[in-house]
C-alpha cells in the first residue's frame, strides 16, 4: 500500500517535472518516474543537481502543436498572422528513481 507521504512527493515530482516543460508517462505513484522532455530540454540537468539520479532511456518523436508567424502577401512584413499546426518533435525520455520515504 502507497503511504500518503509517498503519493504527496510523487505528485510534488511530478509537478517540478511539469512545471518545466516536461510530461510523466509513468503510471502515477510508479517508481521509476518516466518523463519526456523535447530534445536540449535543461529539465534532467535540473534534476540531477538536486541530487536525482537521472537516466537517458531513449527518444521518441510525436506530433506536438506549434505556432508559425507569416506573412501575408501584399502585407508589411511587420504584420504576420499567427498559424497553429502540429509538427512532430523528438522527445527525450528519462526515468529517475522516487526518494526513499520515511
Amino acid at each position: 500500500m502507497i503511504s500518503e507521504k509517498h503519493r504527496q512527493v510523487w505528485q510534488a515530482i511530478h509537478a517540478f517535472i511539469r512545471n518545466r516543460g516536461g510530461s510523466v508517462i509513468s503510471t502515477v505513484d510508479a517508481s521509476p518516474i518516466k518523463f519526456q522532455v523535447t530534445a536540449g530540454s535543461t529539465l534532467p540537468a535540473e534534476l540531477a543537481k538536486l541530487k536525482y539520479a537521472v537516466r537517458s532511456i531513449g527518444t521518441t518523436t510525436a506530433p506536438m502543436p506549434t505556432t508559425e508567424m507569416i506573412a501575408q502577401p501584399g502585407r508589411p512584413r511587420s504584420e504576420k498572422v499567427a498559424r497553429d499546426q502540429v509538427g512532430l518533435a523528438s522527445l527525450d525520455i528519462f526515468e529517475v528513481d522516487m526518494p526513499l520515504i520515511r
